[in-house]
């Protein structure tokens, strides 16, 4: 699976209502919870959307 990493900000929008430090434990709480259900997670570190896509192709090629 697929574990596409934070930017290093989070935008405030009416329906996303959390600070950026919330967004980090969110985003902990989900990794754990991934592989404590036995899912191993193929990590899509932060950088510009060239870099992560290019990372996502080449792993699912």
């Amino acid at each position: 699976m697929l574990f596409i990493r934070n930017l290093g900000f989070c935008e405030p929008t009416p329906a996303r209502r959390i600070s950026f430090l919330e967004s980090l434990v969110f985003e902990r709480i989900h990794e754990q919870s991934y592989r404590a259900f036995g899912y191993e997670l193929i990590d899509i570190p932060a950088g510009d959307l060239a870099h992560r896509v290019a990372a996502v192709s080449s792993t699912i090629a």
